[in-house]
């Protein structure tokens, strides 16, 4: 039984999401999963984002953390360290999104985890292929890169969550 945390983006991951269907699917598992609905979710403020990771980091202590989208640079930003960490589809550290400028810039990126897992989409309009790359030498992290996934949510029609789940445990 691992402790799990999932972490999502801008405007969360509610079903039809692949995280709503993973934290469901591991819970079955009998695994214990923390996938809270951060503040503001729909405008997001990093401090606040920061504050409530902390505050569950802290009290679950996770195996393995999940992020997704914004959610990987919040976490990053953190400076929590975990076993095995999964960011997928972050957006680029470089490019800083207007409305998310709170979350930047990101300066620290090697030893957030033991194991780190970035996983990318080949046509993802927040994420070049190149700072994809560039990122995964930086984090030292096993680079996984999906097809024709765009930012990996119901969004760009993807909704399985198999990608993760046979690198989880």
């Amino acid at each position: 039984m691992k402790k799990i945390l999932i972490i999502h983006g801008w405007g969360g991951s509610d079903f039809p999401h692949w995280q709503a269907k993973l934290a469901q699917e591991l819970v079955l598992e009998n695994h214990i999963v923390a996938f809270p609905s951060l503040p503001n979710k729909n405008v997001p403020i990093f401090e606040e984002w920061k504050e409530a990771i902390m505050q569950i980091h802290n009290a679950l202590n996770p195996d393995i953390v999940i992020c997704h989208s914004i959610g990987c640079i919040a976490y990053l930003r953190t400076e929590k360290i975990s076993e095995k960490l999964f960011l997928v589809a972050p957006p680029s550290p470089w490019r800083p999104i207007e409305e998310l400028k709170s979350f930047y810039p990101l300066t620290r990126f090697a030893n957030a985890a033991q194991e780190c897992f970035l996983i990318t989409s080949d046509n993802d309009e927040y994420l070049s292929n190149d700072e994809a790359k560039k990122l995964s030498l930086l984090l030292k992290a096993k680079h996984t890169i999906l097809h024709n996934a765009g930012h990996v949510n119901a969004l760009s029609g993807f909704g399985n969550c198999e990608f993760i789940k046979s690198r989880l445990i």
